[in-house]
């Protein structure tokens, strides 16, 4: 679609049956401008551990397609054998997404939205069944935590 490479400004995800796993990731000094936040995802299938996200600063910014195509992920090409049969879904974009992982640190990052942000636009960090994660010290608009 016209939206592929204005983004999220980096994705991890796994999904479905197998022994693969994902662990002992680090993003470090990242500065990214970007459509999307950046999004960690993994099903309850599929293992992803031991991300750090440091000092990164995501700076969201208005997409000239968001009133068409924005407020979705887009987990293809994956999610299209098992889960999601259309690889994307309607969601509200954070500046950080995280989903399921096991031992997430975000440290002294920050999320800046932009002074007109578009309706699907929410919290600065959000996570979803992540317990134990260490979130410290990071300049957000707001933080959202489902445990």
């Amino acid at each position: 679609g016209v939206w592929w490479g204005g983004a999220e400004p980096f994705q991890i995800s796994g999904m479905g049956a197998g022994n693969g796993q994902i662990r002992n990731i680090e993003f470090s000094n990242n500065d990214a401008e970007s459509e999307h936040g950046a999004l960690l995802w993994t099903d309850a299938r599929f293992s992803i551990s031991d991300v750090r996200l440091d000092r990164c600063r995501i700076h969201l910014k208005n997409s000239r397609h968001a009133a068409t195509l924005g407020g979705y992920f887009d987990l293809r090409p994956r999610s299209v054998e098992r889960d999601i049969p259309s690889g994307y879904f309607k969601h509200a974009i954070p500046g950080i997404y995280a989903q399921r992982i096991a031992g997430l640190s975000i440290r002294d990052c920050r999320v800046r939205l932009p002074e007109d942000p578009a309706p699907y636009f929410s919290a600065g960090i959000h996570t979803a069944a992540c317990p134990g994660a260490e979130l410290e010290n990071n300049d957000i608009p707001s933080l959202r935590q489902n445990e």
